[in-house]
C-alpha cells in the first residue's frame, strides 16, 4: 500500500514538474480554491497538494512569493463560496445524496464545534481536516455573521497557506538529502511519502492538542 501511494505520489510529481510555474501554481490554487467546497475539501487533496507545490518551490521550480499569494487568495475564495453556499442552501444540500455522502457524525462536529467556539471555531476549523472543509458551509448556513467570519478567515489563510508551502519546502530540503544518499529511485520518493507525512501527522497531532487546550 505504502509502495503504491509512493508510485501515485512519484507520477503526480513528475506530471506537475513538468508544467510551466504559472501551471502549477493554478492546478494547486484551484485544488486549495475547491477545498473551501463541502464536499470537495473532503475528496480534494489541497493540503497535500500545496506542501508538494513547497517541495517544487524547494527545486527551484516555482518562486514562493507568486505561489502563496496565489494559493492564499483561492484558499480564501473558496472559503467564501462554502459561506455563500450554506447560507443559500444549507439543510437543503445536507439531505441531497451529495451531502448524506459527507456523513451526519461530521456534520454534527463541525456544528457543535462552531456553535460551541465561535471565533475560535472559525480560525481553528482552516487548521483541521474535515473541519476546513465543512467549517465555511456550516457558518452560512448556522446564519454565522459574515463580516466577523470574513476577516478571522482571511487570518486564518494567511497563516496556513504560506506556513504549508515552507513545511513543504523543509520536506524538500529532507528529500534532497536522500536524494543524494540513494539516488533518485522508488526508495527516494517512500522518503519523500515518509517526510510530508510526518509533517502532516505532526500538524494533526498539535492541531488536537490545540483544540484540546480550546475546548
Amino acid at each position: 500500500m505504502f509502495a503504491l501511494i509512493a508510485e501515485v505520489l512519484d507520477s503526480f510529481i513528475d506530471w506537475l514538474s513538468g508544467l510551466n510555474p504559472a501551471m502549477v501554481v493554478t492546478v494547486v490554487a484551484l485544488l486549495a480554491f475547491a477545498e473551501g467546497g463541502a464536499v470537495m475539501g473532503i475528496i480534494a487533496p489541497g493540503e497535500v497538494t500545496v506542501l508538494l507545490c513547497g517541495f517544487l518551490i524547494d527545486q527551484g521550480r516555482v518562486p514562493f512569493v507568486p505561489a502563496a499569494i496565489a494559493i492564499t487568495l483561492a484558499s480564501f475564495l473558496g472559503d467564501q463560496l462554502g459561506y455563500f453556499l450554506g447560507h443559500r442552501y444549507g439543510d437543503t444540500f445536507k439531505r441531497s445524496w451529495i451531502g448524506s455522502k459527507v456523513g451526519d457524525a461530521r456534520w454534527e462536529k463541525a456544528t457543535e464545534f462552531l456553535h460551541g467556539r465561535g471565533q475560535a471555531a472559525v480560525f481553528l476549523g482552516k487548521f483541521v481536516g474535515f473541519m476546513r472543509a465543512l467549517l465555511p458551509f456550516t457558518a452560512g448556513m448556522s446564519r454565522y455573521p459574515y463580516k466577523k467570519f470574513v476577516v478571522i478567515n482571511a487570518l486564518s489563510c494567511l497563516m496556513l497557506i504560506p506556513g504549508t508551502l515552507w513545511l513543504g519546502v523543509l520536506a524538500g530540503a529532507s528529500y534532497e538529502k536522500v536524494h543524494e544518499w540513494i539516488g533518485r529511485s522508488g526508495w527516494g520518493v517512500l522518503a519523500l511519502v515518509a517526510v510530508i507525512w510526518g509533517v502532516h501527522h505532526l500538524r494533526s497531532r498539535r492541531r488536537e492538542r490545540l483544540l484540546g487546550q480550546v475546548q
